[in-house]
């Protein structure tokens, strides 16, 4: 952790504060303009739209966007999937088009069709969950503090929503959406690891 900033446990209050602050991105309305235009997920142009746009927008170093859109556009029911926020969906997205494993890319794909079913992860968040773990918090003496157990890979997408819904119940904000924390998280973590 940086040694000039502490972790800040998260309010409600808080994360709309941080919110409003990530909101001042020009990115943001141009990706929601972006999926609400082609929502779909079995036309490779729109599909090819959206990896371009999400990959420049957060550098998540896809080389072969046509390959990765094509192998997205071909994940069967990947729309129903969506809706009903199915973990596996991730991992389908993050080897599209057989290249390599485009994880943290493949959560925020899924995060912006369905923000309310998928949690955004990146290495800052990782870094910074596992700084709130090292910290054991307990912002409100419930019983165990928050930790991430041994052999938790966060990099497995069941184990990164289970931590994050923990991390929720732990600071009583399970009424706080994943979006709205994923967004305290992203900035918070620009302030502990600069």
């Amino acid at each position: 952790m940086h040694e000039n900033t502490k972790l800040i446990i998260p309010t409600p209050e808080l994360i709309r504060e941080y919110g409003k602050q990530f909101d001042k991105d020009p990115a943001v309305p141009a990706i929601t303009k972006l999926i609400e235009w082609k929502p779909d997920n079995t036309d490779a142009d729109g599909v090819l739209l959206k990896v371009v746009v999400i990959n420049k927008l957060y550098s998540a170093g896809i080389y072969d966007v046509k390959k990765v859109a094509l192998g997205i556009s071909q994940i069967a029911d990947l729309d129903t999937r969506l809706s009903h926020g199915e973990e596996s969906v991730v991992e389908k997205v993050a080897t599209a088009g057989n290249i390599r494993r485009f994880y943290s890319f493949a959560t925020k794909y899924c995060s912006w069709h369905r923000p309310d079913l998928y949690p955004i992860y990146d290495s800052g968040v990782d870094k910074l969950l596992n700084s709130y773990s090292e910290e054991r918090i307990n912002p409100f003496n419930m019983g165990e503090p928050f930790s991430i157990a041994p052999g938790t890979n966060l990099r497995n997408y069941h184990d990164f929503r289970s931590v994050v819904d923990a991390f929720r119940k732990i600071c009583k904000l399970e009424k706080v959406s994943y979006q709205a924390l994923d967004k305290f998280f992203y900035l918070h973590s620009k302030e502990v690891f600069p």
